[in-house]
């Protein structure tokens, strides 16, 4: 059954914050195309992503389906991204509880495969057209 996500850029410019986001899909290390895998990586059947929503719903942290940064001359297919409800603020206990299941003490990931993002609301406002009505009419 289709449904809606949001882009990220989006859920940015809705908070007015920050917003932090995992990335779940294989990447070439040094460069923004899918990595081509065999078989084709499965979102729904990652291990890993479904490892940290457990622990995210475990914890009480709120998060849901989002899209990568929405970009008016490139359509992509949801990959597994998460958008994460918690505030990118080193006071905050969750995000220190977020920060210290996904990161090691030096700031590398702990759990293999996965990218731990942050977009920051002054990089979501550059997409702010998006937001107006009509644009991209026709596009889903």
């Amino acid at each position: 059954m289709p449904f809606h996500i949001k882009h990220i850029d989006k859920i940015a410019r809705e908070k007015k914050r920050d917003v932090l986001f995992l990335e779940f899909h294989p990447r070439h290390e040094h460069c923004y195309e899918l990595a081509f895998s065999d078989p084709p990586y499965d979102y729904v059947l990652d291990k890993n992503r479904s490892g940290i929503i457990s622990w995210l719903n475990e914890h009480q942290i709120k998060w849901e389906s989002c899209a990568e940064y929405a970009n008016e001359n490139l359509i992509t297919s949801y990959m597994g991204q998460i958008y994460i409800d918690v505030p990118y603020d080193e006071k905050d206990s969750q995000y220190c509880s977020l920060r210290g299941f996904l990161e090691n003490p030096d700031g590398s990931i702990r759990i293999n495969g996965i990218r731990f993002n942050l977009l920051t609301f002054e990089h979501a406002m550059k997409n702010i057209d998006f937001d107006l009505p009509g644009f991209r009419h026709g596009w889903l």
